[in-house]
């Protein structure tokens, strides 16, 4: 069986402006930005110059200077909640999450009502695993924001993640509601359904990805597993062979299509996608099981 559930992941709003910025995934809030901070306090022209200098540097990948930046923005203005909520996210994308979770529980007590830092520290638990404090989180993000798309989107997530499947669907189908171009979304309600062995509502909502979003490596990907697990081969090989076109580098995509060619008999190219695979990192232990299981599966 392969892993269906693999490239379903969060959502972190950030205070960085713009509608829509995707990682894996990361959608992005307005925050205005005000000379005061938590509780009425004055944030000074030296921190807000530092906060903005600390957008441009986020911008531009640049995340160390702009963690020194947010930093220096704090020091100046100890009470300045947008800093603590972008140096969280700058942080979060640097894989410090714990330290991340103490920007936004900061930012929270500057600023109560900021449903995105919940949001954000909702997103940070759920990448450590913790599920329970995620969750609590987002329930409290959807009780500031209400119809909030990336609130919903997120809470998805974290339900899929404890296994409340069904719970994660209805949640994706609000998101969608709100915001339907977003293909995260879409294809997080396939991986959903996928993981619940409803393959042909899967490929339903892999397609709307892709439609959002034709260059979506993971759509693809995910479309071409559903569309194995339904037998229809050809086409299965089709998306896999274009999820390795747009990400050369996806050794998952590299082992299904492997399953896929074993399906087919196809021997020679069995080999070719299993040395690819095991030379971009794949455990061969794991492919051996995975192609064993697809040939009891003939």
């Amino acid at each position: 069986m392969l892993d269906r559930l693999r490239e379903l992941g969060p959502v972190q709003p950030r205070a960085t402006g713009g509608p829509v910025a995707v990682r894996l995934l990361l959608l992005t809030a307005v925050l205005v930005l005000t000379v005061c901070g938590g509780d009425g306090a004055q944030v000074s022209e030296d921190a807000i110059t530092h906060y903005q200098a600390g957008l441009e540097l986020e911008r531009s990948g640049l995340l160390a200077p702009a963690l020194a930046a947010y930093t220096e923005a704090i020091r100046l203005s100890p009470e300045f909640a947008e800093a603590y909520m972008n140096r969280g996210g700058v942080l979060a994308d640097l894989g410090r999450m714990e330290e991340a979770i103490d920007d936004y529980t900061v930012t929270i007590r500057l600023d109560e009502t900021s449903a995105y830092a919940y949001i954000n520290r909702g997103v940070a638990y759920d990448a450590l695993g913790d599920y329970e404090n995620a969750l609590v989180d987002h329930d409290e993000a959807i009780g500031l924001a209400g119809r909030d798309a990336d609130a919903y989107s997120n809470r998805g997530v974290t339900l899929a993640h404890i296994g409340r499947l069904k719970d994660a669907i209805a949640d994706f189908e609000i998101a969608i509601e709100i915001a339907p171009f977003v293909p995260r979304t879409h294809l997080n309600k396939g991986l959903a359904y996928s993981h619940l062995g409803e393959f042909e509502q899967a490929i339903e909502d892999f397609t709307a990805a892709i439609q959002r979003r034709d260059d979506y490596s993971a759509a693809y990907y995910s479309r071409g597993v559903a569309l194995w697990e339904l037998r229809e081969l050809d086409r299965a090989l089709a998306d896999l062979t274009e999820a390795i076109t747009l990400d050369p580098a996806m050794r998952s995509a590299y082992v299904a299509r492997a399953v896929v060619y074993s399906s087919l008999g196809e021997d020679a190219s069995v080999a070719d996608d299993t040395r690819q695979a095991i030379e971009l990192g794949a455990d061969p232990e794991q492919i051996r099981n995975a192609l064993s299981a697809a040939r009891g599966d003939r």
